[in-house]
């Protein structure tokens, strides 16, 4: 990969943490922290270009320049140049302080030196630089020494090294730079580690429980959405409102809403995905930003997709792990004698680790799904104007089954949009097979979800009434979720994945809708060889 030219920041990283470079570099993999927006602030005035000829000859300075070095491989841009004496030096920005003995950074050192080396090469005499540290609010002078010089090219060198075996690095071993890194929620350090390796020590959380932005929903039919500075705009017949676009984290549109290309383009800038449903709740797709330009990873993913051994594997990790919170939400709400059927579902979960066919893992599934919605009328204290048979759809007979399907439709929803931010492709599964239009993947990691989310909130709505008779209309056989209503179930779903739970296998408290990504991620990881088994996500 020597035709790739390496970005200063990235040097930067690779120093840091080569996992975090591969991440960033190699998978487009980012997101923000603290620190990382208090750096772009810190660059607010050093991020305004101009021509480089013209501020050195005004002024003898010139921020934001950019340079490039074929012949070192290099690219970036440079905080601030200045001239001295015929001599150029650059100076580099940093938001937070310097190293606790008050030298520069080993990562800041070698990012410097490579400033200096696009500036010789590009004709500028360049001997020293500066390192700017703004929680010290002091510059350090850096001598651009030829040892350093020669560290920095083999940091270069370990990097096309790194590119060129196409494999990603492993987590750093305990490290405290996990802590305070912008990726750890996509790196997942630890869980990585405990599923390779099979031990930990003190398993850390690097990621808050909930997500500190949530899913927006549109349904006024004839709405239009715009966007206005850092706000979309909801313009209704009637009313507006606006909502912080910092705060979103999906956009879902039922019906027919328009949306303008400048908001459109400005959630697609900023990876906001935006799901489209029809009024009745059934789920179009989504149009999504670049999340993820890691090709090798959907490359991996076809491969496993088609090896027999290790796709069914998934599967029967995916089934089992089905049936087993099927099993968990029937244990806690049935209201009779469910012992026949908890036993029945509890030896479906040990046989499906002997099936040697997908035909018998499939079979299996079915079985579970007779037994477990055979007696899903038990969990429920008011019928809803219906005896609850069994599952039913396309359309829904009931009111049981037109919430199953709503709730279901918006669940996969939320997959698919993990599934995309990993990078994987949504639309080739394992256990599900390929069919046209049918998004595989999500169906398949939707399955560990569909009790412990979908059918809790269906039983949560009915036993809580929070959903009535009134709540539904029928047309000749099919039963529908009144317009008025949605909003209470979609309210009480987005509640549920916003509930805190222990994580089983890693201990720590988290949300619904983190664990979601996580499985994603760990998903991702099995793909790639770097755990031995998927784990699905279970609950006592």
């Amino acid at each position: 990969m020597d035709d790739i030219f390496i970005p200063l920041r990235m040097l930067n990283e690779f120093v840091y943490c080569p996992r975090l470079f591969w991440l960033e570099f190699v998978e487009n993999q980012f997101t923000d922290s603290e620190d990382t927006i208090r750096g772009r602030f810190i660059h607010r005035n050093v991020d305004k270009p101009k021509p480089l000829t013209e501020e050195i000859e005004n002024k003898g300075k010139a921020r934001s320049v950019f340079l490039q070095s074929e012949k070192y491989g290099l690219s970036g841009k440079l905080d601030l140049l200045e001239l001295e004496n015929g001599s150029f030096y650059p100076v580099e920005y940093k938001s937070g302080g310097m190293n606790i003995d008050g030298s520069a950074w080993d990562t800041d050192l070698y990012q410097i030196a490579a400033q200096a080396l696009l500036l010789r090469d590009n004709g500028y005499e360049c001997h020293k630089g500066y390192i700017y540290y703004d929680k010290n609010r002091k510059r350090l002078e850096i001598i651009i020494s030829e040892e350093l010089l020669e560290s920095t090219l083999l940091k270069i060198a370990e990097i096309r090294k790194l590119l060129d075996q196409d494999v990603i690095p492993k987590p750093l071993e305990d490290s405290p730079k996990c802590i305070r890194c912008s990726l750890a929620a996509i790196c997942l350090p630890d869980e990585t580690k405990y599923l390779s390796m099979g031990y930990f020590v003190d398993l850390r959380r690097l990621y808050p429980a909930r997500d500190n932005t949530y899913p927006m929903y549109v349904r006024e039919q004839g709405a239009t959405i715009g966007k206005k500075n850092n706000q979309l705009i909801v313009r209704g017949k009637e009313t507006s409102s606006t909502v912080s676009l910092i705060d979103i984290s999906s956009l879902s549109i039922f019906g027919n809403i328009q949306i303008t290309t400048q908001a459109l383009h400005e959630l697609l800038q900023r990876n906001i995905p935006i799901c489209y449903f029809s009024l009745s709740g059934w789920f179009y797709g989504v149009t999504a930003g670049n999340y993820n330009k890691n090709g090798e990873l959907r490359v991996a993913q076809y491969k496993t997709s088609i090896d027999f051994k290790k796709s069914l594997s998934i599967s029967k990790a995916i089934v089992a792990g089905k049936i087993k919170n099927s099993r968990t939400l029937l244990r806690r709400n049935g209201k009779t004698d469910n012992k026949t059927a908890l036993k029945e579902l509890q030896n479906l979960i040990g046989k499906t680790a002997m099936v040697e066919t997908f035909q018998e893992l499939l079979g299996m599934e079915g079985s579970a799904a007779r037994i477990y919605f055979g007696k899903f009328s038990t969990m429920l204290k008011r019928p809803l104007g219906y005896n609850f048979e069994n599952r039913n759809r396309r359309p829904p007979l009931d009111p049981v089954n037109a919430l199953l399907s709503y709730i279901y439709s918006l669940l996969v929803k939320d997959v698919l949009v993990s599934l995309t931010i990993v990078g994987l492709d949504p639309y080739v599964g394992f256990f599900h097979r390929m069919k046209y239009g049918k998004p595989a993947l999500a169906l398949d990691l939707m399955e560990e979800y569909r009790a412990i989310v979908g059918d809790s909130v269906v039983l949560g709505l009915i036993n809580n009434s929070i959903i009535k008779e009134s709540d539904f209309i029928s047309s000749g056989k099919a039963v529908a979720i009144e317009e008025n209503a949605r909003k209470k179930v979609i309210q009480y779903y987005e509640n549920r994945m916003d509930t805190l739970i222990r994580h089983p296998i890693f201990g720590y408290t988290v949300s619904y809708r983190r664990t979601i990504e996580v499985q994603a991620r760990l998903l991702s990881r099995y793909v790639n060889g770097e755990i031995n088994d998927y784990i699905p996500l279970t609950t006592r």
